[in-house]
């Protein structure tokens, strides 16, 4: 999806949500404010989208939950100004993914995190997606994978505990809303299959990426029309205790025509 489109999307999402409103702003300028941190992270999370892990979409959605759920969007955070309630852990968490200093977060950035400025606000979506990215590393549930609700729930455990891949209530909460999100993306329409889910790379067992890449050879105008796979199409492949599998020919995100890999949920 292009960039302006999911900025709209998780405008969208995070606007139905209640959020915190500081004394002074209005409604009209909390929506500017929220379309301004969709923006943010729907552009910083595109260099992490590089076809070894998670989607721009997934990793996206899923900043969009910590900052929301970390701050319920207040201005008074993304300011960096002193909150009423919050301490912001006394003063040693910054910006709407509440960062601190750290191997991944210098100080000096650390310090520039905050702000309602254009530069601040994705300075704060860079370096929180940043930090997503190495504890969904670290948890094991990134490369080579897709995001789902499972590996979700340990990323948002381990970078609320700092390393813990153990997800409690409160991470299968902020799991399901990603869920929710992910539900209403714009490409959601697009034809899937009940009942199974996608799988990355890593994920697929020989055998079935043999037969995926038969299917993309398929694709060829040089085979006969007749024996041609088309877009839409289905397969399951053949061998032993591969019956759990799909293989869905569809448009992928560069707009490539190219096989997708569902498992049996």
């Amino acid at each position: 999806m292009k960039t302006v489109v999911v900025a709209a999307w998780l405008a969208a999402e995070l606007g139905r949500l209640p959020g915190s409103h500081a004394p002074g702003e209005s409604r009209e300028e909390y929506v500017n404010r929220v379309g301004e941190i969709s923006t943010a992270l729907a552009e910083e999370a595109i260099p992490y989208a590089n076809g070894t892990g998670w989607s721009a979409t997934e990793l996206a959605a899923a900043g969009a939950v910590i900052w929301y759920s970390e701050t319920l969007l207040d201005k008074r955070v993304h300011a960096g100004e002193q909150h009423p309630v919050w301490t912001q852990d006394n003063g040693l968490a910054k910006c709407g993914f509440q960062l601190h200093t750290s191997g991944l977060v210098p100080q000096d950035v650390w310090e520039r995190l905050v702000g309602l400025g254009t530069d601040s606000t994705h300075l704060c979506a860079q370096y929180g997606l940043r930090v997503v990215v190495a504890q969904a590393r670290q948890c094991g549930v990134f490369s080579g994978l897709r995001a789902d609700r499972n590996r979700i729930a340990k990323t948002f455990a381990s970078f609320a505990s700092g390393g813990k891949c153990a997800p409690g209530d409160r991470d299968w909460q902020r799991a399901d809303l990603w869920l929710k999100m992910m539900a209403q993306r714009p490409d959601n329409s697009k034809k899937t299959l009940p009942g199974y889910r996608r799988v990355g790379p890593r994920e697929v067992p020989e055998d079935v990426r043999m037969q995926a890449d038969g299917i993309v050879d398929a694709l060829s105008p040089v085979w006969p029309k007749e024996n041609r796979a088309r877009l839409g199409d289905t397969f399951t492949p053949t061998g032993p205790m591969l019956a759990s599998y799909k293989l869905l020919v569809e448009k992928h995100a560069d707009g490539k025509v190219g096989v997708s890999v569902f498992v049996k949920e």
